[in-house]
């Protein structure tokens, strides 16, 4: 889950670098395939 989130961290910077971490969290929580890996709960744990 650690290189998951390193990997996910920046991806939201290009649509706007000041918020980029919310949209990344959002992007993340939002990918189907994740969840053949991770459980929701485990996703959506700060």
């Amino acid at each position: 889950m650690v290189y998951v989130i390193a990997a996910y961290h920046d991806i939201g910077h290009h649509i706007d670098a000041k918020n980029h971490e919310i949209i990344s969290a959002q992007i993340l929580s939002e990918d189907k395939k994740l969840k053949k890996f991770f459980s929701e709960e485990y996703i959506m744990i700060d």
